[in-house]
């Protein structure tokens, strides 16, 4: 398994409807956004059953490249 939960691909920062979003396995939502805390990024969890969805939600003032650069240490654990 990916260290990031069952995304093919690393994780990254991208913008949806205007804001700064992580899409997220659900799985691994909670131990992300604790740690993605840790280090400084707040951010909002945001589940969508209907379109099966999990992601973390950048708060406001988050500078993208500071959030993929803590992103990119994230192992997982």
């Amino acid at each position: 398994m990916a260290p990031n939960g069952t995304l093919a691909e690393p994780l990254h920062v991208t913008t949806v409807e205007g804001k700064l979003c992580v899409a997220v396995p659900p799985q691994r939502a909670d131990n992300l956004q604790a740690y993605l805390r840790r280090n400084g990024i707040s951010c909002t969890l945001s589940i969508n059953p209907a379109e099966q969805v999990t992601r973390l939600e950048l708060w406001p003032g988050v500078d993208a490249a500071a959030a993929q650069t803590v992103l990119d240490g994230w192992t997982g654990k």
